[in-house]
């Protein structure tokens, strides 16, 4: 379980911010040694077929909806994220450069001028 923790951390984080915020890398780190260690099977059987059920609706989708995520996040890769907004009549992508998957939480700035200027519009 702790090295699955490790491995998770490495792909949500850049290199630089790990060295340069260890602090917070802690906290995650404690935060998902903190979750129930039972539920992770299903949690990664979800990630892994999850996707492939609930592709189908994506499609249906009518809402303003903005799709976003970072060029470095293997979890959710720039090329989920443009094959998704194709699928969502009017969707908007926004792919944030040189972060991985947890970019709110090492740009919140970057982030949060992306969402702000969807929400205005």
């Amino acid at each position: 379980y702790g090295a699955t923790v490790e491995m998770a951390l490495e792909r949500w984080f850049t290199e630089k911010f790990a060295t340069d915020h260890p602090e917070i890398i802690d906290q995650v780190r404690h935060w998902m040694h903190s979750n129930d260690r039972n539920i992770y099977p299903e949690i990664y059987r979800v990630l892994a077929f999850g996707d492939q059920a609930l592709a189908s609706e994506i499609p249906k989708i009518r809402c303003p909806t903005l799709i976003m995520t970072c060029t470095d996040d293997v979890g959710s890769p720039p090329d989920m994220a443009r094959r998704m907004a194709q699928a969502i009549p009017g969707a908007e992508l926004a792919i944030v450069p040189e972060l991985r998957h947890m970019g709110l939480m090492e740009a919140p700035s970057a982030i949060n001028e992306i969402l702000i200027s969807f929400l205005a519009a």
